[in-house]
């Protein structure tokens, strides 16, 4: 079976290093920012503590955040946070 069709089949989505842009982490299919804001709503952080930390807009982390939830079908960040944690993508 060939990497292209294991990837098709996987949930969540997998992404292989030779499909993924660069800023791409291949194994845990989520982007280095992604990573990132995920990490320091981990820790605690509010929404603004993460869009000043990283120098990007609340709107942006919000929208990081719910993009994550939404490809990874879960309700919010709590378990998007939860769920990276239990995959050791952060």
């Amino acid at each position: 079976m060939s990497n292209s069709l294991l990837a098709d089949r996987a949930w969540p989505p997998l992404l292989l290093v030779a499909d993924a842009p660069p800023r791409v982490l291949a194994v845990a299919g989520l982007t280095e920012r992604e990573r990132d804001v995920l990490a320091l709503v981990a820790e605690g952080c509010s929404t603004r503590e993460v869009a000043t930390r990283l120098a990007y807009s609340e709107r942006t982390i919000k929208n990081i955040v719910q993009n994550v939830t939404m490809r990874l079908n879960l309700r919010n960040r709590t378990q998007a946070v939860v769920y990276a944690v239990r995959n050791g993508w952060i």
